[in-house]
């Protein structure tokens, strides 16, 4: 397949490496290490009201079910924490993939190379939630819109509320042999 949003970026920050100091390198690697330890999770929707194609995907053989939300409700997913959640459409377009791919790696890059004492994470790690939000051209017909959380935000015994929405911990189901993990949103409160 073809390489990931992380993949890409990870790819751009390494080529610019050689010219950073051995801390921002240092920095580099240790930011790898630590984000590869946070899981993102991702729900996503169709902007589209009716497709064939996406109906013979993700339908179930036509047993399927189809929800219409309200996208301007959905924006407010963004608000139950500005750092661990983000809600936005999903970019095709080569080009506008390039520039995306640039501004992360250009926002990580910054970051690494600030002459500051190191905390430990050097890098804000929302920029994780930016990862989902591209997808192979050839998958346009989707129109996606994204709900994207990361790892932390809420535990079992905890919930987390913005825009209305309610977001319980992680949750485990079986398919196919193997275990999923997912957080479950409650819609009910969202007006």
């Amino acid at each position: 397949g073809s390489p990931t949003c992380k993949d890409r970026v990870y790819a751009e920050i390494e080529n610019r490496l050689s010219n950073m100091s051995r801390v921002a390198k240092s920095r580099w690697k240790n930011e790898k290490r630590v984000t590869s330890l946070i899981s993102t999770y991702c729900t996503c929707f169709s902007k589209k009201r009716d497709s064939l194609p996406l109906w013979s995907e993700y339908g179930n053989k036509s047993k399927g079910v189809a929800i219409g939300f309200d996208k301007n409700l959905l924006d407010g997913f963004s608000s139950i924490n500005p750092f661990n959640s983000r809600s936005g459409s999903v970019i095709y377009d080569e080009d506008k993939q390039q520039e995306y791919i640039e501004s992360i790696a250009n926002s990580i890059c910054e970051k690494i190379e600030e002459k500051v004492e190191p905390t430990g994470i050097e890098v804000d790690p929302a920029y994780l939630l930016k990862y989902p939000f591209v997808k192979d051209a050839s998958f346009c017909n989707e129109a996606e819109y994204r709900l994207v959380l990361n790892e932390g935000l809420t535990s079992k015994a905890t919930q987390s509320t913005g825009g209305g929405f309610v977001v319980r911990g992680v949750y485990y189901r079986a398919i196919d042999d193997n275990i999923i993990p997912y957080y479950e949103l409650d819609f009910s409160q969202v007006s």
